[in-house]
Formats: C-alpha cells, sequence, structure tokens
C-alpha cells in the first residue's frame, strides 16, 4: 500500500494551499487538525481531502505523533506543511547522473523546471524506495532551491526539511518540546539512534515560509525557536551545534555535525 500524506491545518482559515494543490493532481491526502472546532473554522473550500481530527493539545510535534500512532508500525507516511506553493527538479532525463556538472544548464532546470504535484507525490515514492536501500526510516528533498548547495544528487547526513518529508514508523516520536524546528529534532532523532538519512536534492518544493498563521512570521516565532535551539544543542550535543546565519540572532540558528 502506497504510503498516504498528512497535512497540518492550524489557523490559515482562507489561505492554506497544500490540499487544493494536492487535489487538483487527484492525489488523495489526510488534513489533520487538532479539534473539530478547529476544523469547522476552515473555508471548506479549500479542505479537499479526508479530515483526520486528533482531539489533542496544539503543537505540531504532538499532532505528528498522533498520525504515526493511529498507522501500523513500519509503515511509511508523508508529511507536509499547509502553505504549498510548487516543485522544481532535474528532467528524469538526466536521473542517473548525481552531480550537477553532469547536467546541462542544471541551475536554469533547477530553479525553472516546474513539476506537478503528482510527480512529487512519485517522486517520493522513488525517494522511499531508495531511502530502504539504504536502510534509512526517515526521507526527504532539498531544503532550498540555491543551486549552489544542491551540486549533489544525494545526501546522507544533514537535516531533513519538514515541510514535505517521509518517514517510517517505527518507536521514533517527535520531542513534544520542540515546536518551530521539529525537522532538527526527528532528523537527530534517527541518527543518534544510528540510522543513516536519504535526501534528494534535485527535488525542490517550494512552501510559503515564515507567513502569518501558522507558527507566524520569523520574528512572531523567534523566542520559541532560540528556546528550540538550546534545548536541541543540549539534547544532542553531538550532532547539533549552533551557527551564525546572516539575519539571525546569535543562537538563532543550528547546524548539523
Amino acid at each position: 500500500m502506497n504510503p498516504k500524506i498528512y497535512t497540518f491545518y492550524y489557523n490559515r482559515y482562507n489561505e492554506a494551499t497544500t490540499s487544493l494543490a494536492l487535489f487538483h493532481s487527484n492525489v488523495e491526502h489526510t488534513i489533520v487538525f487538532h479539534s473539530e472546532e478547529q476544523r469547522q473554522k476552515f473555508n471548506q473550500e479549500i479542505i479537499r481531502g479526508e479530515s483526520f481530527v486528533t482531539d489533542y493539545q496544539k503543537g505540531l510535534s504532538g499532532q505528528r505523533n498522533k498520525v504515526l500512532d493511529s498507522i501500523p508500525k513500519g509503515e511509511w507516511v508523508i508529511f507536509c506543511s499547509d502553505d504549498y506553493i510548487y516543485t522544481t527538479a532535474v528532467s528524469d532525463a538526466y536521473s542517473d547522473k548525481t552531480k550537477a556538472e553532469e547536467v546541462p544548464a542544471f541551475e536554469q532546470m533547477i530553479t525553472k523546471n516546474v513539476i506537478s504535484t503528482k510527480k512529487l507525490y512519485d517522486k517520493t515514492l522513488e525517494l522511499i524506495a531508495d531511502a530502504e536501500k539504504i536502510g534509512a526510516n526517515i526521507a526527504g528533498f532539498a531544503s532550498n532551491g540555491n543551486p549552489f548547495y544542491l551540486k549533489n544528487k544525494h545526501k546522507k547526513k544533514g537535516l531533513v526539511d519538514g515541510r514535505w518529508f517521509a518517514m517510517r514508523n517505527t518507536d521514533i516520536r517527535f520531542d513534544e518540546n520542540v515546536q518551530t524546528i521539529d525537522d532538527h529534532d526527528i532528523t537527530a532523532a534517527h541518527l543518534a539512534a544510528g540510522q543513516p538519512i536519504w535526501v534528494n536534492n534535485w527535488v525542490v518544493p517550494e512552501f510559503a515560509r515564515y507567513t502569518s498563521g501558522g507558527y507566524g512570521t520569523l520574528n512572531q516565532r523567534m523566542q520559541q525557536k532560540l528556546k528550540d535551539c538550546a534545548y536541541l544543542v543540549n539534547k544532542y550535543p553531538d550532532i547539533l551545534y549552533f551557527a551564525d546565519k546572516k539575519g539571525l540572532p546569535k543562537n538563532a540558528h543550528l547546524r548539523f555535525r
């Protein structure tokens, strides 16, 4: 059975886009809400998949855990954010290539070659199959569309970006103390368990980052992010460390060792 897609809706009652994008590509999916009261606040025109009400406290990490608790062990799921825009990718004509220099006009292709949401789903199924070959239980795509960082098609270490990724249901769960960077937490949890990760950098899902709603703009979520960063560095000192990033205050950005 193919893995199900779960997208998490919180308070973008008219602006959430992912369900519509999946619907228009005929991709079955489930929309997760923390309460029935919350679900009813949404414009029903943008709710185009099956609804799953967790009846659980607010917080993305907890909502993801409730989904994992609802499916059999060993099954894969696909998690994605609510603000999907589009996806670019290297053409399948170069599927056997692994280095950017092997692909003609790589920079233009990785930033301009838009694929359908159905194709993104198909790419995710391929991603899962490749992850299983190396024993990885978590896998994802490029975390940003800057070609400079995408020269190698695959990576086995570093972040599995949380906006669209696949995860096998094992005993590993999201730490519900972490709210703004739960992808760093769940990636580190797999690495700490001695498991590899798998990323295909040549597929770039784009989402509307840091917009109002959800956890809010970058400024609105900054205090919580600082707490989350400190918590995770303390929890995984051999895996994560503080790193400077332009435009962010000190200790507001993490990298993997």
